[in-house]
């Protein structure tokens, strides 16, 4: 009876990891059972100790494939513990913004110098579209050459960046939105950013957005939220982000949103409502392509490092067999890459091209470039459109 009760307690826990896999929460539920007991506890935060100091051996380098490895890019609720800062997929998207975001190069009213203060809005709570808009258009109206950030319970961030999730979906009490930085955690989160030697000006929130000039702010907030996510989760240079961006316009949905995304004529792309990610169009992924029409490297070919923050879009080289099939919209399966560039982000927007750069399809990665080179089942790019169905 003892032996059945034993087998039947394994196999539903063995089933919850499975769930837990299938959604992506596996390290919360890990961070769950770290408190049952003290010598859990202590195993799991060794574990933090692990991704907070990267060491420069094999256990530093396994952590580091363990953060590429997951979508920074998350929908539904974030739950806030003692331990959410250290997760590994919000570790992985501080990192990107850190490495990839940058301050803009021109601002609404056409100047082209550098910033000259950095806006902090403190003590609002999602959507802050509605409950900040109102600060950052005065700041922007006040000087153009302001970065405006606005806090939230994990550093702050680019206004331009205010729906994307976890940062706009934390699972907490609502106070949690209130808490007011010291100096120093300030400092140190304006420095990760670049912005370190600015003069900080702090703000409360503020719903009220009527102003005259409040239409082209909000034009130029719209552009470089396209061109700073183009940036944090593509790789592409805020200087292409402009070019592909010049002249855009925007639909918007009922909550005051970017649905699509169309420049030239074109629908570029179209920011997701789930997550505050963004999927490529055709017209915008061919565009994208014309930027690098190369393939990547071979696995078996060594990688060059070029030294970039902004390599470009991630690209799949698939095996040309298969082009005819993932051409008209089939997803890309294992054992039909032979190549990928090692940015590639789970969950993220990449190209899938032939031997000669060309376009064959654009979807969402679901493995990073070293999976690729390793399994041989299951799907690598889930794919949105083919290039090829037309031909």
């Amino acid at each position: 009876l003892l032996a059945h009760h034993n087998l039947e307690v394994t196999q539903a826990e063995l089933a919850r990891c499975r769930e837990a896999i299938r959604n992506g929460t596996i390290w919360q539920l890990a961070e769950q059972r770290s408190h049952a007991t003290p010598q859990l506890r202590d195993a799991f935060l060794w574990v933090l100790e692990q991704l907070d100091e990267l060491a420069d051996d094999p256990i530093g380098d396994s952590v580091l494939n363990l953060m590429a490895s997951t979508n920074p890019v998350r929908s539904g609720g974030e739950h806030l513990s003692d331990d959410v800062g250290m997760r590994p997929h919000i570790l992985h998207l501080h990192a990107l913004l850190s490495m990839r975001w940058r301050v803009p190069g021109s601002w609404w009213d056409g100047s082209e110098d550098g910033p000259e203060r950095t806006v902090l809005i403190e003590g609002a709570a999602p959507p802050w579209r509605d409950s900040a808009l109102g600060a950052v258009v005065s700041a922007l109206v006040d000087e153009p050459r302001s970065v405006v950030l606005v806090s939230t319970p994990l550093g702050p961030i680019p206004f331009t960046l205010e729906d994307v999730s976890p940062w706009c979906h934390l699972d907490g009490p609502d106070d949690m939105w209130r808490k007011v930085y010291d100096d120093d955690e300030i400092a140190d989160s304006l420095e990760e950013l670049g912005l370190d030697g600015l003069p900080l000006v702090r703000m409360p929130p503020s719903s009220d957005f009527k102003h005259e000039r409040t239409a082209a702010v909000r034009a130029w907030l719209d552009r470089c939220a396209v061109v700073d996510k183009l940036a944090v989760f593509c790789g592409v240079s805020p200087t292409d982000g402009c070019r592909l961006t010049d002249g855009m316009s925007s639909r918007r949905s009922r909550t005051d949103r970017m649905v699509n995304v169309h420049s030239g004529g074109e629908h570029m792309l179209s920011p997701r409502l789930a997550d505050g990610g963004i999927t490529l169009a055709l017209d915008g992924a061919r565009r994208l392509n014309d930027l690098n029409p190369n393939p990547p490297a071979a696995f078996d070919e060594p990688i060059e490092d070029v030294g970039s923050d902004h390599p470009g879009i991630p690209r799949v080289w698939l095996l040309d067999d298969a082009i005819p099939f993932v051409g008209r919209g089939r997803n890309v399966m294992q054992g039909y890459v032979l190549g990928a560039d090692p940015h590639l982000t789970p969950g993220q927007p990449c190209l899938v091209v032939d031997g000669n750069g060309g376009l064959v399809a654009h979807g969402t990665a679901v493995t990073t470039a070293l999976e690729m080179a390793h399994l041989k089942k299951g799907i690598a790019v889930r794919v949105r459109d083919g290039a090829l169905r037309d031909s």
